[in-house]
C-alpha cells in the first residue's frame, strides 16, 4: 500500500507552524508510514523562510488564495501516482496504531475504496466502538473532511475535487459525489486521529463567511437542498 499524504497548511505564525509540525511529526512516527508527505502551503516560501520554518517535507505554494479544494488538487497533482491519498487537516495527532488499523480493515473489506479514522474527542464518534468498522456517508459521522484515505480510483472516477467548494461543504460535496458512483465509505473505530477543531479557525481572517456560510449556496446550486 503506498499512500502520499497532502497536508494543507497556514504557517502565519509560531502557534500555527508548531500545530502543523505536530500533525507531520505524529503521522511519521505512526508505525507502517512511510510515504511521501507534501504541505500545500497559504503563506510564502520567503515568509517560512523569513521564519525559520521548516518541515522537511515537500513544499507546494499555490499561486492563489487558499480554497481548500482547490489546494488539494495542487497536492495530488504533486504527488507521483500513490495507491493511497492521505488528505489532512494540519491539526491533527495521528495514534501510533492508526495506519495499521486502517490497512487491517482495508484487508478485510477490500471493496472499501474511502476510509476516515475515528477522532475520540469527538461528539460523534465516543460511541463508535473500538473495534468496529461503520459504513457510511454521513458527514461528521462517518466521512471526516479533515482526515480521509482515499483510493487512487476513486480520484480517476470522480475526477478532481470541485474547486468551486473553496471550505465548507466540500466534505458533503464529497459524500454525494462517492455515493453518485457506487462507491463505499468507512469509519475504523480502531483507527484514532485526534482532531483539534478549530485550532486555525483564526488563519480564515476577512474571508471567513465567503469560506464557511456562503459556501451553501453553492452546495444549493450543485445538489438542492442543503444537509442537515
Amino acid at each position: 500500500m503506498i499512500i502520499e499524504a497532502i497536508v494543507l497548511s497556514n504557517s502565519k505564525n509560531q502557534r500555527h507552524y508548531n500545530i502543523t509540525k505536530n500533525t507531520i511529526d505524529t503521522l511519521r512516527a505512526s508505525r507502517g508510514w512511510i510515504g511521501d508527505i507534501h504541505v500545500v502551503e497559504t503563506q510564502s516560501a520567503q515568509h517560512l523562510k523569513n521564519s525559520k520554518f521548516d518541515y522537511k517535507c515537500d513544499m507546494i505554494y499555490p499561486p492563489c488564495n487558499f480554497n481548500y479544494n482547490r489546494y488539494l488538487n495542487y497536492g495530488v497533482r504533486g504527488c507521483d501516482s500513490p495507491d493511497w491519498y492521505l488528505i489532512c487537516n494540519n491539526d491533527l495527532i495521528f495514534s501510533e496504531e492508526w495506519l495499521v488499523n486502517i490497512k487491517l480493515a482495508h484487508s478485510m473489506r477490500p471493496d472499501i475504496l474511502s476510509f476516515s479514522p475515528r477522532c475520540p474527542k469527538w461528539s460523534l464518534h465516543k460511541d463508535v466502538p473500538q473495534d468496529s468498522m461503520v459504513l457510511g456517508n454521513i458527514v461528521s459521522r462517518e466521512i471526516c473532511g479533515w482526515c480521509l484515505l482515499i483510493h487512487k480510483s476513486v480520484i480517476d472516477i470522480c475526477d478532481l475535487f470541485d474547486e468551486t467548494f473553496e471550505f465548507w461543504y466540500q466534505d458533503n460535496d464529497y459524500s454525494l459525489t462517492i455515493q453518485q458512483h457506487g462507491i463505499k465509505h468507512a469509519l475504523v473505530g480502531a483507527s484514532n486521529v485526534t482532531h483539534l477543531v478549530n485550532s486555525s479557525w483564526d488563519t480564515l481572517e476577512e474571508r471567513k463567511y465567503n469560506l464557511t456560510d456562503k459556501q451553501s449556496l453553492r452546495f444549493h446550486d450543485k445538489w438542492g437542498d442543503s444537509p442537515s
